[in-house]
C-alpha cells in the first residue's frame, strides 16, 4: 500500500498519512490558484516563474510567458508524491540522500546538496517546501548486460525525509526549462 507525503498548508507539520489518496499538498484541488511563484534554488543557481497579472512568467527571463503546462505539470507531479519508505532524518542521514539545504551552512559539498523548492502565495510568503535529494538506482540483475535505473528519489518535507517514486528527471532547475 503506497501512502502519500502531505506538505503543511500553511506551515503545520509535515506528516506521512494513512490514506493512499492523499497527496503532498492538504488541498491539491485549488493548489495552482494558491501558488504565486515557485523558487527552485541548487547548488549552481535560482530559477523563479511567478504569476503576474494570471500569467505564469520567468521575471529573470524579462518576464517571458513561461509554458503553463510545464508549471501545471510540475506542481501535480509535487502533489502527487507517493512515499515509498521512510528514510532516516539525521544530518548524516540527510546528506548521504543529498537533503542538504543550498542555502545552509552546510552545504559546502556540493555532491550532497538537494534541491530547494519553494512554493510562495501572491504576497511572497513562503507556503510549502520541498528539498529534493539524490535519486535511488535500483541495482541491475547479476544476467542484465545494462546498468541499474532510477526508480525513485529522497525527498524531505517539513523534516521528514522519504524516498519517493517519482524520479524528477525533469527538474526545472533552469529557466528554459520553464519556457
Amino acid at each position: 500500500m503506497e501512502t502519500g507525503l502531505m506538505l503543511p498548508w500553511p506551515h503545520e507539520a509535515a506528516r506521512i498519512p494513512g490514506d493512499p489518496r492523499s497527496g503532498f499538498f492538504q488541498q491539491e484541488a485549488d493548489t495552482l490558484n494558491r501558488i504565486g511563484k515557485i523558487v527552485v534554488q541548487s547548488s549552481r543557481s535560482t530559477v523563479t516563474v511567478a504569476r503576474v497579472n494570471d500569467v505564469w512568467v520567468a521575471p529573470l527571463k524579462y518576464g517571458y510567458p513561461a509554458d503553463f503546462e510545464k508549471v501545471r505539470g510540475f506542481v501535480r507531479k509535487v502533489a502527487d508524491l507517493k512515499v515509498g519508505q521512510p528514510a532516516p532524518s539525521g544530518a548524516s542521514g540527510l546528506a548521504s540522500m543529498g537533503l542538504v539545504d543550498p542555502s545552509s551552512s552546510a552545504s559546502n559539498d556540493a555532491a550532497n546538496v538537494g534541491t530547494r523548492v519553494d512554493f510562495q502565495d501572491p504576497s511572497g510568503r513562503t507556503v510549502a517546501s520541498l528539498l529534493i535529494g539524490k535519486e535511488h538506482r535500483r541495482k541491475a540483475s547479476a544476467d542484465s548486460p545494462y546498468g541499474g535505473y532510477a526508480d525513485g528519489r529522497y525527498v524531505a518535507a517539513g523534516g521528514e525525509a522519504c524516498l519517493v517514486t517519482e524520479t524528477f528527471m525533469d527538474l526545472p532547475d533552469q529557466s528554459k526549462a520553464w519556457l
